[in-house]
């Protein structure tokens, strides 16, 4: 699909992060990741007209604020990885350890997030934006 790169980057990046943070630790350098689901910023708006994929469109957009709070507590807390909203990470998860369900499963994840993403474009009348 049109997001293969875009997942295969994403997924070696945060490979890297989280070996960067056992790595470097005894240096006493924190390492963290935040992982969130689709942000409301300007490039999502794009997205949204623009064929990006519906499945960034499953929840509701997060906040710039809700994303820069997270990079905050990593930091606070030393966290090696924060995933929002906590579904997030959870999904995700589950998508690594049973890899074959995925194939089944996106068909229906598609269609709803193609639903949401309507609903998005609507919410914020992106539409009437374009002319």
């Amino acid at each position: 699909g049109n997001s293969d790169g875009y997942a295969a980057s994403k997924f070696a990046l945060r490979g890297l992060m989280l070996s960067l943070n056992v790595g470097l630790k005894k240096h006493g350098i924190h390492v963290g990741v935040i992982c969130p689901s689709a942000v409301d910023t300007v490039q999502l708006e794009h997205e949204a007209l623009s064929g990006g994929s519906d499945l960034n469109f499953l929840q509701k957009p997060l906040k710039p604020e809700q994303v820069a709070k997270a990079v905050l507590k990593s930091i606070k807390r030393k966290k090696a990885e924060i995933c929002i909203p906590f579904s997030e990470g959870i999904s995700s998860k589950f998508g690594g350890t049973f890899p074959s369900v995925l194939p089944r499963l996106f068909p229906m994840l598609e269609r709803y997030g193609a639903k949401k993403r309507k609903q998005y474009i609507k919410r914020k009348n992106l539409l009437q934006n374009e002319k």
